[in-house]
C-alpha cells in the first residue's frame, strides 16, 4: 500500500499572501519588473559584446563596445541591443598582415578564417596606414578593406545564441529576486 498524503493548510500563510499582493500595486509592479529588464539586460548585453568580439574576431573589445549600445523603453517594458552599421576596418581584426612584392597582398582573419585579399595592398595616408585593394585589373578606382559588420554579425551565430539562451534565464533570475522584495519572509 502506498504511503498516505498529507496536506495542510494554514491560512495564516494565505493571508499573509494575500497581504503581499495588495501591497504590490500595479505601479510598484511595473518598477520591479523595469528593474529586472534593466539588470537582465544589461547582463545579457555584456554576454552578447563578449560572444560578437570571438566571433568576429576583434583585437579590441573597445570596437565591440563603440558600436553596440542598449536602449530600455520601461514604457513598453522592452529592451534592445542595437549595433551600428559601420563595418570594422580591416586593421582591427586580429591575424592582419601584409606582404610586399609579388604575389604579396593583405591577409586577415575576420570570423576566426584566414583569408588573402585580391589586389590588396598597403598605402601611407595622412594619418597612418591604409589596408586598400583595386576594385579592378585597373590600377585606380581603389576601396578600402572592411572586416565583419557588428550589425550583420549582431543577429548570427554565437551572439544570437547567447542571447537567446542566456536572456530568458537571467530575465526570469532577476524578475524573481525583484519581486521577492514583496512577498513575506
Amino acid at each position: 500500500m502506498a504511503d498516505p498524503v498529507t496536506v495542510s493548510f494554514n491560512p495564516a500563510e494565505l493571508l499573509s499572501f494575500q497581504a503581499a499582493m495588495t501591497a504590490l500595486s500595479d505601479d510598484r509592479l511595473r518598477q520591479a519588473l523595469r528593474e529586472a529588464l534593466s539588470a537582465a539586460g544589461g547582463k545579457t548585453r555584456t554576454q552578447v559584446r563578449r560572444a560578437l568580439r570571438e566571433q568576429t574576431n576583434v583585437k579590441a573589445a573597445k570596437d565591440i563596445n563603440d558600436r553596440t549600445r542598449s536602449l530600455l523603453d520601461a514604457g513598453q517594458l522592452e529592451y534592445q541591443i542595437i549595433a551600428d552599421s559601420k563595418a570594422l576596418p580591416i586593421d582591427r581584426v586580429k591575424g592582419l598582415s601584409a606582404t610586399v612584392g609579388p604575389g604579396g597582398g593583405i591577409s586577415a582573419a575576420p570570423w576566426q578564417v584566414m583569408r588573402q585579399f585580391q589586389r590588396s595592398f598597403v598605402i601611407q595616408a595622412g594619418d597612418g596606414l591604409k589596408y586598400v585593394a583595386r576594385t579592378s585589373d585597373k590600377r585606380f578606382p581603389i576601396r578600402r578593406l572592411y572586416g565583419p559588420s557588428v550589425m550583420k554579425e549582431l543577429t548570427k551565430d554565437q551572439s544570437r545564441e547567447i542571447f537567446e539562451t542566456y536572456a530568458i534565464v537571467e530575465l526570469e533570475a532577476q524578475v524573481v529576486s525583484k519581486l521577492e522584495r514583496f512577498l513575506p519572509h
